[in-house]
């Protein structure tokens, strides 16, 4: 016997229950103009996780060229995250798309930032690594990465719900 997962269903509709969501579907159906899902993988092996939410996010997405994630992760691995770390980045959050979005081959990458001004040196990984080698390293991603692009983005707790641990 099929059984119905938890991942079957949206988090908040069993918080809520249907017949609540149907109510506030009705009403946000207004507001909204487009919806987009997509499953995620969390990529802890190359991510950065202190454990807080800055107050600003710098959000990648990074599109691979099919076949060449391998290389893709393994030059985050080698050497972006040996640079972030001796800066002393605290956030690099790293997630591969599974199902939705652009494609599997797309990854995107959440940067914790303290204020927006932080954007006009550069990303974190452009600070870390230094004008020169940051010249090096992209020039090594010509054929591996097809396109970037940079978001920005302000946490908002009061919008936001986190798990007590």
């Amino acid at each position: 016997m099929v059984k119905k997962s938890d991942w079957d269903s949206l988090p908040f509709i069993s918080a809520m229950g249907e017949a609540e969501f149907q109510q506030y579907a009705a009403k946000a159906s207004k507001t909204f103009t487009s919806v987009e899902y997509s499953v995620e993988l969390s990529r802890p092996e190359i991510s950065i996780d202190s454990g807080t939410i800055p107050p600003f996010i710098l959000l990648a997405t990074v599109t691979v060229a099919y076949g060449k994630e391998g290389a893709w992760e393994s030059k985050t691995r080698t050497e972006v995250l040996p640079a972030l770390k001796k800066a002393g980045v605290k956030e690099y959050w790293v997630t591969r798309n599974m199902y939705g979005g652009e494609s599997t081959s797309t990854y995107t990458i959440a940067t914790g930032i303290s204020s927006l001004a932080d954007l006009e040196e550069g990303s974190a990984v452009q600070r870390a690594m230094g004008p020169e080698a940051y010249q090096r390293f992209r020039e090594s991603l010509i054929g591996i990465v097809t396109s970037v692009k940079l978001e920005a983005f302000r946490y908002a707790s009061e919008l936001s719900y986190t798990a007590s641990k």
